[in-house]
């Protein structure tokens, strides 16, 4: 299993993208704005578990955020058990938008096969 991170680059981003991020995120807007003023995640979550179909919704709508707003981020796929802070394999965990786009369109695939069979 492997902990999906995003990190938006910017230390402050438009008024409208943190309103966005709080609908999809929820909880305290000063803790989105303290978390992407700090470099700190704004998402970090195992998404292989029983509530993949949430986790993985929610990715989705983040990464249209992300594209239609032009937002920089930094995403990891770090292993199981490990986290942003402590993570000794950051750098080598870096992916890229677009593969989480893929890791989530394969898992879909995969989990839609099991179910057919």
């Amino acid at each position: 299993m492997s902990n999906i991170v995003l990190v938006l680059r910017e230390k402050s981003v438009d008024v409208s993208v943190l309103k966005e991020l709080h609908k999809l995120l929820g909880g305290s807007l000063a803790k989105i704005r303290t978390a992407i003023s700090n470099n700190q995640p704004i998402v970090e979550m195992e998404i292989f578990d029983s509530q993949y179909q949430e986790k993985s919704g929610l990715l989705r709508k983040l990464i249209t955020l992300i594209r239609e707003r032009d937002v920089g981020v930094d995403v990891y796929e770090l292993p199981d058990g490990d986290t942003f802070e402590e993570s000794g394999v950051l750098k080598k965990s870096s992916i890229t938008i677009d593969i989480l786009e893929n890791i989530l369109n394969f898992s879909d695939e995969e989990m839609n096969r099991q179910l057919d069979m």
